[in-house]
């Protein structure tokens, strides 16, 4: 079994060689001439500060969260707020995450390596009218103008289209052609067709909010405790 000491002192001499590598030099050029191990006390300290982190979403239409505030926006405000300072302020929020952490021994220098997500609050929203459709769900369509009617496609408008016919003289053995103007046959004679964008009715679907006029806001909340180490080294 390789003792103790000189296994530390290859872990080491290991990491130096890791760091060297490739910056203008080769690991394996460093060599060990000579290596002690030094005992030393090392004191950690650790202190958590509690937290309110949280993530936003906004979905079109949507229903309500646990919590929700209708379309008050200033009381969604408030209740933010609230869990804002809970998480700094309420002590019960941390004095069971404290109380399980001093179980953890010596293992909770590795627990305390990074954030620790401690609670969450019920999420809460809040609904907002489109701004796009003023909450109706729909808007005036961009084919028709709203009129529910597009120019015809076969007559362009005018009602009309041309036929062309050839007519032949037996006697004389000649052709002649005939163009004549006839009402259209898509149309009736109208000019007009039924808007295929709205079918008819002037409006169409808005489009930011899918047709559902409104958005809902959500936030979802939760208390985070982030660690911020400190080390106390002493040796003999």
């Amino acid at each position: 079994m390789q003792n103790p000491q000189s296994e530390l002192i290859e872990i080491f001499v290991k990491s130096i060689r890791n760091i060297i590598h490739g910056n203008h030099v080769d690991g394996v050029e460093l060599q060990l001439k000579e290596g002690k191990v030094i005992p030393f006390n090392l004191r950690v300290s650790i202190t958590w500060d509690f937290q309110a982190h949280w993530r936003s979403e906004t979905i079109a239409g949507g229903h309500g969260a646990t919590i929700n505030h209708g379309q008050n926006e200033s009381s969604f405000d408030r209740q933010h707020e609230a869990y804002v300072n809970d998480a700094k302020y309420n002590k019960q929020n941390r004095y069971q995450f404290l109380n399980e952490f001093k179980n953890y021994g010596v293992e909770g220098l590795t627990c305390s390596s990074s954030d620790k997500t401690i609670k969450q609050y019920p999420s809460h929203s809040f609904w907002y009218n489109c701004s796009n459709c003023k909450g109706n769900g729909d808007v005036t369509c961009s084919g028709c103008h709203g009129s529910g009617r597009t120019n015809c496609h076969s007559c362009g408008g005018s009602g009309t289209t041309t036929e062309t016919r050839y007519e032949t003289d037996t006697w004389n053995n000649t052709t002649r052609t005939v163009i004549t103007q006839i009402s259209c046959f898509s149309c009736g004679g109208s000019g007009r067709d039924t808007c295929t964008g709205c079918r008819g009715s002037g409006r169409q679907q808005c489009s930011p909010c899918s047709g559902h006029g409104f958005f809902t806001y959500y936030r979802h909340t939760s208390v985070v405790a982030v660690p911020t180490a400190k080390y106390l080294l002493k040796s003999d």
